[in-house]
């Protein structure tokens, strides 16, 4: 017998337990565990672990607003749309999280200018390590009707 091939195999049956739960199936001389299509269903239908999560209520969640004010700030430095020098305020008009080490936050944000007019929109990965945040990805500017469309159709209706 190989012995370097048993640990990859007990990884792969274990990994496949995790995955598919128990039924009975042999492979190579081992038992493995699978489930049933229903039961296969139930395990899926769960949110994916280390996956992006929707975030609801996002005005009353603090982390968010932290996250879209600190976009705002480096928008302001850094000025990566045409809009930048006009922008006063920010509001989220989308937010997903996925937990890392620490959170990412996919934030569709809404820039304003002083008399809070809509100036621009656009898709930014905000990583907050444990407190400290960073842009990591500034994504494709979007118009307001755009950002407006994104707020219409999570809420189900016009705002």
């Amino acid at each position: 017998m190989n012995t370097t091939a048993f640990p990859t195999t007990a990884i792969l049956l274990l990994l496949s337990f995790f995955l598919y739960g128990p039924s009975s199936q042999n492979v190579q001389g081992v038992q493995a565990t699978t489930t049933t299509t229903d039961d296969r269903k139930l395990i899926f239908d769960q949110p994916l672990a280390g996956g992006f999560q929707h975030v609801d209520d996002v005005d009353e969640q603090p982390m968010i607003q932290e996250a879209a004010n600190f976009a705002l700030q480096e928008m302001q430095d850094t000025v990566p749309y045409g809009f930048g020098t006009q922008a006063f305020r920010v509001s989220v008009v989308d937010a997903w999280q996925q937990v890392v080490q620490g959170l990412n936050f996919q934030l569709t944000l809404e820039f304003h200018d002083s008399n809070d007019d809509c100036v621009g929109a656009c898709s930014v990965l905000v990583y907050n390590q444990f407190g400290t945040l960073s842009i990591t990805q500034w994504n494709k500017e979007i118009t307001c009707e755009e950002a407006k469309a994104l707020t219409e159709d999570s809420d189900g209706d016009e705002n």
